[in-house]
């Protein structure tokens, strides 16, 4: 810090506590120099500048990344960035080295923002595992009340409630209002798809007890996807049917031959409901545990809709695992499924 009075300066130096006398002409000479030398670089540098810190209402302190004094009693200042500009921490900064300038922040492009898919929005939806629980949950492809939602997910009913309104608002799922509770369920079949393909690529949970571990087992044998037969059970079921030609791969779709339309016939599926909705009749999804396929659409989910009708499965109680029955055994086997 210096004193400064007259034509000459009297500075006061901290380390010895000594006055000693300066010119003023030779404090000015070295400030001017370098006032001067950021100008003639900001005159060369003027567009690539202008275009970077467009939003910038001053392009010289846009510079100065360095501290430059303006005069030679006031304190060195520092460049004053925009707002949008100020929450960076890396400002355009002089390349001593190059003689040129570093490229401002991006944000300060006037730049279009290209168009396309929004990952991100579903992706901090499932960031929670909480909600990933819930809608894990709400894959069994029945309604669940918001309390059973909240047990399931480890969370108190409070907190489970603002993680399905938050899952709801974004079209998720929805609710019914039946009495005092609130059941909810999964917003529609592209959900569950979506939901069932981006299983694919995720890691399972990770089992830290007997009853997960027991859990685990269920779902791999027997279990629910949304609507249709999944795991090992569906798949043995779509690889009898291939082989007894009840269907036939036409493409990336089955079509049901007249043998097998006779022998689901039998079992009570209702083949022509099957036929007359919007969504595919058959076609094959892949198991996230077997890694194989297992029969999906329509027809699929009117098969398991029979199988559940005559009680040859029983749902567990919490998630989408399903236990086989004795009846069951027995309808699988008139089926030709072999079991595990």
């Amino acid at each position: 810090m210096g004193l400064f009075s007259g034509k000459f300066g009297l500075r006061r130096c901290r380390a010895d506590r000594t006055l000693f006398e300066a010119p003023l002409d030779a404090i000015q000479e070295p400030v001017q120099a370098e006032l001067e030398e950021v100008r003639e670089l900001t005159a060369a540098k003027s567009g690539a500048i202008q275009s970077r810190f467009a939003c910038c209402s001053e392009l010289p302190r846009a510079l100065l990344g360095r501290r430059v004094a303006r005069s030679p009693r006031s304190r060195p200042r520092t460049a004053s960035p925009c707002s949008r500009c100020r929450s960076l921490a890396h400002l355009c900064r002089e390349d001593h080295s190059a003689g040129t300038f570093r490229q401002a922040p991006n944000c300060c492009r006037s730049t279009l923002v290209p168009l396309g898919t929004d990952f991100a929005f579903v992706g901090a939806l499932l960031v929670s595992r909480a909600r990933s629980s819930m809608l894990d949950a709400l894959l069994a492809g029945y309604p669940v009340s918001a309390g059973e939602l909240a047990r399931s997910a480890g969370v108190a009913a409070s907190t489970g409630s603002g993680h399905l309104a938050v899952l709801e608002k974004a079209g998720l799922v929805h609710s019914v209002l039946k009495g005092r509770h609130r059941y909810y369920s999964i917003a529609g079949t592209e959900v569950a798809t979506a939901l069932e393909s981006l299983s694919r690529i995720c890691p399972p949970t990770p089992v830290r007890s007997l009853r997960q571990s027991l859990a685990a087992q269920e779902l791999r044998f027997a279990r629910t996807c949304y609507d249709h037969l999944a795991g090992t059970l569906g798949v043995a079921a779509l690889d009898a049917w291939l082989s007894l030609r009840w269907l036939r791969v036409s493409g990336l779709t089955y079509n049901l031959t007249p043998a097998g339309q006779r022998q689901l016939g039998d079992l009570g599926v209702d083949i022509e409901r099957a036929r007359n909705t919007r969504r595919a009749f058959a076609r094959p999804c892949l198991d996230w545990t077997e890694r194989r396929y297992h029969l999906a659409g329509a027809l699929g989910a009117e098969i398991t809709r029979a199988m559940l009708s005559r009680r040859w499965f029983r749902r567990a109680r919490v998630g989408r695992g399903l236990l086989l029955t004795s009846a069951g055994r027995d309808g699988l086997s008139s089926l030709g499924i072999q079991q595990a």
